[in-house]
């Protein structure tokens, strides 16, 4: 157990490395191409950026997509390709952010899987669903019926 935990300690602090390292600001603009849609207990959401990073060595992903105060983010260790991810201890973290609250399936307790539908050189595109946890409050957000198509951007 306490192996696990850290294990997903590094997996966590590893995630939090890439996504403050793909916001930055760069030449690279997002088109209008790129989207992000899902339901939010219920309610569509419609994010209009949506990146996938992947470093040199391919050994893992991942996609953010960003709105006004939303962001919805996926981590992966493994190559991206086509093909179903459900919810691996230790290898995939989806996480729903609004304001300064963040909801996590962290592939131990909680449903979740991630579809790569189509990849070209420049996009990825598929579907999504997940169940997460805010640790704080125990409250849990059910994200159903997410698409996305996302520009893939090397680290």
């Amino acid at each position: 157990m306490k192996k696990t935990k850290k294990h997903y300690g590094l997996f966590v602090l590893l995630a939090l490395v890439l996504i403050f390292s793909s916001c930055r600001k760069n030449n690279n603009s997002i088109t209008e191409e790129e989207f992000l849609t899902v339901k939010v207990d219920g309610i569509e959401i419609t994010l209009t950026s949506a990146v996938i990073t992947v470093p040199a060595s391919k050994d893992y992903y991942t996609m953010i997509a960003v709105g006004d105060n939303e962001m919805i983010q996926f981590h992966s260790l493994g190559e991206l390709k086509v093909g179903t991810i459900t919810n691996v201890r230790d290898t995939t973290i989806y996480m729903y952010s609004v304001d300064s609250k963040s909801w996590i399936s962290d592939g131990i307790l909680l449903d979740g899987s991630f579809t790569v539908t189509k990849i070209t050189d420049n996009y990825a595109e598929g579907t999504f669903h997940f169940k997460g946890l805010y640790n704080l409050d125990s409250s849990y957000k059910v994200l159903t019926d997410g698409k996305f198509k996302a520009a893939i951007k090397p680290l």
